[in-house]
């Protein structure tokens, strides 16, 4: 079993760790900053509603309930789409923190239901999940397949296009790509 660690100590062990990944150039501070006001309320929520004094105690249904917790204030509403996306977020950078510092056991958002979030044909990435792309296509030296898609997509390009650009459609000498359009866009370079 893994070592007592309270909720806020937990807090500060995982910001810790990721003030030196600020540090290493792994993560931006403010990224950081907003991780741990959410964790904190993460934290806050576990002692104050269910009396947990262990922060390896926190298990699914208790994360479950701190994503769909109304927000403080008057209203007491529901939280918005982008809220409980914030807080999963942030939920998963605290497990996956406190795991790679082998002091929790388990993903408590494995299979957790997703948030019924507004469905458009084309949404922009959010910065969180920029980051998460940029992240991961630059977490490769030797496959060029992450940024290139990243970098398409920066470029305006579509999923439809993307996954149709052949390397004839590359003109390195004048920096550009030829996207051949797809149902809702041009041609174009």
């Amino acid at each position: 079993t893994k070592e007592y660690l309270s909720p806020k100590d937990a807090l500060v062990t995982v910001m810790s760790f990721l003030g030196h990944l600020v540090d290493a150039g792994d993560y931006k501070e403010a990224t950081v900053l907003k991780a741990g006001k959410l964790i904190a309320q993460l934290g806050d929520y576990m002692e104050r509603r269910y009396n947990i004094e262990d922060g390896t105690a926190i298990g699914r249904d208790e994360v479950n309930a701190w994503l769909h917790a109304t927000t403080l204030g008057p209203e007491h509403k529901r939280p918005e789409a982008r809220t409980q996306d914030n807080r999963r977020w942030a939920a998963d950078l605290f497990f996956k923190q406190l795991r790679r510092l082998d002091r929790y056991t388990g993903d408590p958002l494995l299979d957790l239901p997703s948030y019924d979030r507004p469905t458009r044909s084309i949404r922009p990435l959010t910065d969180i999940k920029y980051e998460r792309c940029r992240r991961y296509a630059g977490a490769t030296t030797r496959e060029t397949r992450e940024p290139a898609v990243l970098t398409l997509a920066e470029a305006t390009a579509t999923s439809y296009e993307i996954a149709r650009v052949l390397p004839a459609d590359v003109d390195i000498e004048h920096a550009r790509v030829w996207l051949n359009g797809g149902p809702h866009t041009e041609p174009r370079w």
